[in-house]
């Protein structure tokens, strides 16, 4: 393993005077993936502060809490969607704040940071999404309140896109020079524009070598106390013709638990699990709806040699062997991509002869697959890239044209060929967009099994257009948000009805269909083809698994099918005879109840047992796919887990409503009880039924 420093403990701390703390802002969202979650960005320009002087302390206010919050009202309507669901093709089911989104919470991270580090020159905050603008707002808010002469500066892609609005805001609350918006994409322009900011305000001069000089005088004690957390420096020494130097990487990163009101250091690999890197900046495509088209910009550059090793380096210091590579114009000038795919071959080799260990790499957001030739494809898989992601965007050669996207249905054929020779090495995954203006929901489908059949895995994005790109521009009006404070909803939930676009309805069946193939591809089918999968003799195999570990789920399946013989008689029974007729055949080691539909299409609005049993994911899952090929409809399953005490304890729960039968004699007084609830997914008819067709045609599932 390379060495550290060895003088890093015992650095002056002086050297780092000027105390810089760079603020990661928390978010509230449906979900957050751990593995996307390493601050590139953050992290760049925290190398140029060293640089200039500044000691820098990045404080990640992502973590610390997670805490279920109440949908927006206007997000309500995804309430019908959204539900509690342990099946593996869940859709979301809750809203939670991730981080310290309280805004008690930052002043009180703020004020004990400054009991221990002392009052910071500068406070930068990073605002990359505008899904979490509000959060930056009110840490713009506490900071301004808590850091009485910090400078405090603003950047990010939001900014970028959307500098008017944050301008707007900040003048009219605050009418102060101590908060500034960073508006440029080029880090380079960083340091000329710091030094004239702190010159301006009296923080600094600028003498001619461009060196920053403190005229601030703050509490030297806390300032300058020991911190071994902060970023370190290692000595890299490799094969002369990759790279010689020292390599800045960061070893610890700030939280903060605002139960103990406490910070805490943490390795970026404990917080991250993955490390992440970029090699480019820029599109030269600008689709769109995509950033690009907003800030109407189509260079593209792609960093050095030298840059790309020290970040290749930086990374594995942090401990990381998996790293996201998250350009998604990757494969835009192929010189440099295949220039870049040979040093990673070589920066892997150096890592396993020397330290014997292996890097794994994966490309999570879409590239151009117009551009993924036999050359990129060969370096790929010599290189540890395990997966990487195209954006296939859309059958429809309308819908490309009509998106400024850069390839089509002709050019992924031709790609998919490429691939072929190499499908055993590397996963792809192949994203559609769904919901474009003027997209039916049946070529989004179409898509969606289209990519199923193939070798790849499905991958589904929701369309939203990026505020202020061009395809924003239309649907502005109708969007009926105010721009400047709830277009984050939007961000946050593309589900949200737009003009000549899918319903939600849609969209949320279509959502569900992507999770159960995605669910067929990960259990069922793998690494096979789908040709070679025998898909009805699996399922009558889990079945008899099920059966033979779980009576009750075999029996449940039977009520749904029941129901549905009903239905293709055509001769429906009354409800309450048929309830009887279903409760006396059902009474056995388990108690179920159920609630109908109406009488004439005998539907099973929802199904609820109670059991001592716990059913796996898996067999649920199971369940309910064989439940729709019988049925030609989805059921979401929720389940509650609770002790059995006393006989007291019992009555107690009967009379809450917790239990619905006080004589059962079903329930063992000294059990978990579990209780299974089957509920309709109010999925879009149509939608369905083709679905359902359509997986009958390709695995002959008529049988059920």
């Amino acid at each position: 393993m390379p060495q550290k420093d060895k003088n890093y403990s015992s650095k002056d701390a002086t050297n780092y005077s000027k105390l810089s703390l760079f603020i990661i802002p928390p978010f509230t969202d449906f979900y957050y993936t751990p593995e996307r979650l390493y601050p590139i960005s953050v992290i760049t320009v925290s190398k140029y502060l060293k640089k200039m002087g500044f000691r820098v302390i990045i404080a990640d206010l992502r973590f610390g809490s997670i805490r279920d919050d109440n949908l927006p009202d206007d997000l309500s309507e995804l309430k019908k969607y959204y539900r509690d669901d342990i099946t593996k093709f869940s859709l979301f089911s809750k809203y939670k704040n991730y981080g310290i989104t309280y805004v008690n919470w930052m002043e009180d991270f703020l004020e004990i940071f400054i009991e221990n580090y002392g009052e910071p020159m500068l406070v930068l905050i990073s605002s990359l999404f505008t899904a979490f603008r509000k959060h930056v707002y009110n840490l713009v808010d506490a900071v301004y309140r808590r850091c009485k002469n910090s400078l405090i500066i603003l950047g990010g892609n939001d900014i970028v896109l959307d500098y008017k609005a944050y301008k707007n805001k900040f003048d009219t609350l605050y009418e102060t020079s101590r908060i500034c918006l960073y508006k440029s994409l080029d880090i380079d322009y960083f340091k000329t524009f710091l030094s004239h900011k702190l010159s301006k305000i009296c923080y600094i001069e600028i003498e001619k070598d461009t060196k920053i000089v403190n005229k601030n005088s703050y509490n030297k004690a806390k300032l300058d106390k020991e911190d071994n957390f902060s970023n370190s420096m290692a000595d890299i020494y490799i094969n002369a013709d990759i790279f010689k130097g020292k390599i800045d990487y960061v070893e610890k990163i700030l939280v903060y638990n605002p139960y103990k009101k406490n910070l805490i250091w943490q390795k970026p690999l404990n917080l991250y699990l993955c490390g992440g890197i970029l090699f480019s900046s820029g599109c030269p495509y600008c689709c769109s709806y995509c950033f690009y088209s907003a800030i109407k910009r189509k260079s593209f550059k792609i960093k050095k040699d030298k840059t790309v090793i020290s970040n290749l380096f930086q990374l594995y210091l942090e401990g990381f062997k998996r790293i996201n590579i998250e350009d998604d114009s990757f494969t835009a000038c192929k010189q440099r991509s295949v220039e870049i795919l040979e040093i990673i071959s070589k920066f892997n080799d150096t890592i396993e002869k020397n330290y014997r260990d292996k890097i794994i790499y994966e490309f999570p957001n879409g590239m151009n697959y117009h551009s993924l030739d036999i050359d990129i494809l060969d370096k790929m898989s010599r290189s540890n890239i395990s997966k990487f992601t195209v954006s296939m965007g859309s059958l429809s050669e309308k819908i490309v044209s009509q998106e400024k996207r850069p390839s089509g249905l002709t050019s992924f054929d031709e790609f998919l060929r490429r691939y072929e020779k190499y499908r055993n090495k590397i996963k792809v995954q192949a994203f559609i967009i769904a919901g474009l203006k003027n997209q039916s929901a049946k070529e989004i489908l179409d898509s969606l099994l289209y990519i199923f059949k193939r070798d790849l895995l499905p991958g589904f994005s929701l369309y939203y257009p990026v505020i202020n790109s061009v395809d924003y521009k239309i649907f502005k009006d109708e969007l009926k948000v105010d721009e400047n404070e709830k277009y984050y909803l939007f961000a946050s939930s593309s589900m949200i009805p737009l003009k000549d676009c899918i319903s939600i309805r849609e969209k949320a069946t279509l959502f569900k269909i992507y999770r159960i193939l995605s669910f067929l591809k990960e259990s069922f089918i793998k690494e096979s083809t789908i040709k070679n999968i025998d898909l009805k003799s699996i399922l009558n195999e889990k079945m008899n698994e099920i059966s033979i570990s779980f009576k009750v789920l075999e029996e449940l399946y039977e009520v749904f099918a029941l129901f549905e013989e009903m239905k293709l008689s055509r001769k429906p029974m009354e409800i309450e005879k048929f309830s009887i007729k279903m409760k006396e055949k059902f009474q056995t080691e388990f108690a179920i109840d159920f609630e109908m539909g109406n009488a004439e299409g005998c539907s099973v609005k929802d199904v609820m047992f109670h059991t001592s049993n716990i059913f796996s994911r898996n067999y649920i899952s199971v369940l309910v796919f064989l439940i729709f090929i019988k049925t030609k409809k989805i059921y979401v399953v929720s389940h509650n887990k609770f002790q059995k005490y006393n006989d007291n304890k019992i009555k107690e729960q009967i009379k809450n409503g917790i239990i619905d039968r006080e004589n059962d004699e079903t329930f063992d007084l000294q059990r978990k009880i579990y209780r299974y609830k089957f509920e309709l997914f109010e999925a879009e008819p149509f939608i369905l039924q083709s679905f359902h067709k359509s997986l009958s045609d390709i695995f002959n599932l008529d049988i059920y």
